[in-house]
């Protein structure tokens, strides 16, 4: 039995995952033998397209889009001067995109944080951390920000455990205070929720319960209804989520379930976007 946002399921469907929702966050549950398959946009056509032909020529069951991304100078001028997609070479994804232990896209963002999977590890096929994402693996998407990583939540500032003298409320605490953290501040996810739209802003999300070997794909639709970052966080925690990390969200967001569209990108986004994940057995 798995327990998912206050509902109790036993058996999923003949493909073994579980679609739902829960008031406007959309998720869907995999056993964490699933594997995560980076992809990229290389053509001059909408994201969208993109999403699609790799569902279609992969079998994903579900697919989202991944991590935020900049522009050149020649990217944002075709950007403004036409609707057609924006040449991909002019996008620069935050954090590599990582496949078959080649990294396909994006830069080094050593101060995001990651998701990586090892096909080959039984035990745990999902780590998460801190810095850039590690290449010598299956699949990785890096340049994320924390909701919880290796059982600590992360927001706006730092907690401490009741009865010891606080260190700093925001950034590094000194080796002596960080083991009394229960809670650790994090200035991507402070930007995040400084969003001029939030809570209603968009939400691309990826969680791990060790326990029940349980992957979590989660979109909050943009502007779609309230949901902040802390109330999500604090969802995950509720179920026993050991590790969460959140993608480019607003109205980047974006969810396929067995190639049909749940949640759909802006158009702006659907010019730009360029790194998605598919899911599939």
């Amino acid at each position: 039995m798995v327990r998912v946002f206050g509902l109790q399921y036993a058996v999923r469907n003949a493909k073994n995952y579980l679609y739902g929702k829960d008031a406007t966050l959309h998720y869907v549950v995999f056993d964490d033998s699933v594997k995560m398959e980076p992809f990229v946009r290389t053509q001059e056509i909408m994201f969208e397209a993109t999403a699609s032909a790799a569902t279609k020529t992969n079998n994903y069951l579900a697919t989202i889009n991944a991590q935020v991304y900049d522009m050149t100078s020649a990217g944002y001028f075709d950007y403004a001067i036409g609707d057609d997609a924006v040449d991909p070479s002019a996008i620069i994804p935050e954090g590599v995109a990582v496949f078959g232990k080649k990294v396909i896209a994006g830069r080094g963002a050593p101060l995001n944080f990651f998701i990586a999977n090892s096909i080959s590890t039984t035990t745990t096929p999902y780590r998460f951390g801190f810095g850039v994402a590690p290449h010598n693996v299956d699949a990785a998407i890096g340049g994320a920000g924390p909701l919880i990583v290796n059982g600590l939540p992360y927001g706006k500032m730092n907690r401490y455990k009741a009865g010891v003298t606080p260190g700093r409320r925001i950034g590094q605490p000194t080796k002596e205070n960080a083991k009394n953290l229960t809670q650790r501040s994090n200035a991507t996810f402070t930007a995040f929720t400084k969003h001029d739209a939030a809570p209603r802003t968009g939400i691309t999300a990826i969680a791990h319960n060790i326990k029940q070997k349980k992957l979590i794909v989660m979109v909050h639709p943009d502007n779609s209804g309230d949901l902040s970052l802390q109330t999500l966080r604090g969802k995950l925690l509720s179920i026993g989520c050991d590790n969460a990390i959140f993608l480019d969200g607003s109205n980047s967001s974006l969810l396929m379930v067995e190639g049909k569209f749940i949640t759909r990108a802006a158009p702006s986004k659907n010019k730009t976007n360029v790194v998605g994940i598919g899911f599939k057995y």
